[in-house]
């Protein structure tokens, strides 16, 4: 009887379980999935079928099930930015008689000539019928000056500049108000390099933002780190760079400033800014910011991070050697870079050692549930091109092999000083300058790993 009742079983869950594949379009993707449910037909309708026959079937389809599952969430779940944001307001000082933009009559608005074009779309579009004047000036932090100065009654920003405003001591946030918001889309041009993930080697750029909120928001890129995979190997290394690296900028026609002013153009012009650099094909990108960051550390509730040194930041104490870490105490960790005679390269050092305690949480996950709680959180505040397919390739690597992977840290080596920076006019700022056998030791490796055999 019991035989009976397995054979029946059996071929019931073998027709949902064709069903889920058919429903879910996995047949033409992933032709294991297929070739086992072809198996299973034929053990079911086999003229000698038996109760071992049908036991086997329910395994077969039992293993195979939660992999199914697994990108089907995934496919559902990822989030792919088309446009960026670039979010822009108007400034007045606090004590200022105007509240809107319709207040002005004939008044003196300055902005930096590095937005002239999206300046002349608020102008077009919705400044037409008013009578103002306007102050150009040669950079955001003289724009801003000239309001404080009271020389102007506004200043359009662009709100990704803000923070390099601060740097400079101007206390402007403190002092103003913002009395208009707007916004311009930025489309993003796809980049469609794509490898067999499973096998071939690829590499991942990513970008962190300085900035909490939408994924899409344009911001400065403070964290950059180009990630070199090789699958078949279980290799993962990682190179960041300093966001002050002194580059030729892909998006200002290969003027020299900061790599993390790249990041006010869309994540494209870093993306080509360190192809250029590095002589390399970025194949995917991961974009996160404060908000992505800490919710998947949440996720986890707490991660073991390495760190080199022992130094105090943000109120939190770290020692060297191992610290247990939740997602504020790990922020405070990545953000930290006075504490290092290296300064923002330390900090990238850091930044790697984050997202390597980040990678052994999740390649420990075994059930389907906290996968399903990543790539929810994933969907949600993590911008990718990494589609479903490739993903699911991943994950079932991991699943099915569970490979050891040597993840290993590097950086751009390179010296601080003073030098001119393109996005502000010429102005002076901080910058890093990358050693250049460094850049060529980096493009070597990574070059050796691409084509590894």
């Amino acid at each position: 009887m019991i035989k009976k009742y397995i054979n029946v079983l059996s071929y019931i869950i073998s027709i949902l379980f064709g069903i889920v594949l058919i429903s879910n379009k996995l047949l033409p993707i992933n032709l294991k999935y297929g070739l086992i449910f072809l198996i299973i037909i034929i053990l079911l309708i086999s003229k000698r079928h038996n109760w071992i026959k049908a036991y086997l079937s329910i395994v077969l389809i039992l293993a195979v099930v939660p992999m199914i599952y697994a990108q089907r969430i995934v496919e559902t779940a990822l989030n792919k930015v088309e446009y960026e944001v670039q979010n822009f307001s108007l400034y007045v000082l606090n004590d200022s008689k105007y509240y809107s933009i319709n207040d002005f009559d004939s008044n003196y608005i300055a902005y930096p000539n590095q937005i002239e074009l999206e300046f002349q779309d608020v102008i077009s579009y919705q400044w037409i019928d008013l009578k103002l004047n306007y102050i150009v000036t040669e950079n955001p932090i003289q724009a801003a000056e000239n309001l404080l100065n009271g020389k102007v009654q506004a200043v359009l920003l662009d709100n990704s500049t803000i923070e390099t405003i601060e740097e400079f001591g101007l206390n402007f946030t403190t002092k103003v108000r913002i009395i208009e918001n707007y916004q311009k889309e930025i489309v993003r041009n796809e980049l469609n390099k794509p490898k067999d993930i499973r096998k071939s080697p690829f590499i991942v750029y990513i970008s962190g933002l300085d900035v909490a909120g939408p994924i899409n928001t344009v911001s400065r890129s403070d964290v950059n780190i180009l990630v070199a995979v090789h699958p078949s190997f279980g290799i993962v290394d990682m190179y960041s760079i300093a966001r002050d690296s002194y580059f030729p900028i892909a998006c200002m026609d290969d003027n020299y400033d900061k790599l993390t002013h790249a990041g006010w153009k869309g994540l494209d012009c870093s993306i080509n800014t360190l192809e250029n650099v590095f002589d390399l094909e970025v194949n995917y990108y991961i974009k996160v910011n404060f908000t992505s960051f800490m919710n998947i550390i949440d996720l986890f509730g707490t991660i073991e991070v390495n760190s080199p040194y022992s130094f105090s930041s943000g109120g939190y104490s770290f020692k060297k050697g191992i610290n247990l870490m939740d997602a504020k105490k790990a922020l405070a960790f990545s953000r930290e870079r006075k504490s290092f005679s290296l300064g923002d390269l330390q900090r990238g050092l850091n930044q790697q050692e984050v997202i390597k305690a980040l990678i052994k949480r999740i390649m420990e996950i075994r059930d389907i549930k906290t996968l399903n709680r990543l790539v929810e959180q994933v969907g949600k505040y993590v911008d990718t091109n990494i589609n479903s397919d490739d993903l699911g390739k991943l994950l079932d690597l991991q699943i099915s092999e569970n490979p050891s992977w040597n993840i290993t840290t590097h950086m751009l080596e390179g010296e601080r000083g003073s030098a001119p920076s393109y996005a502000f006019g010429g102005q002076y700022h901080n910058m890093v300058f990358p050693n250049l056998d460094s850049v060529q030791e980096i493009t070597q490796n990574i070059d050796d790993l691409m084509n590894k055999r």
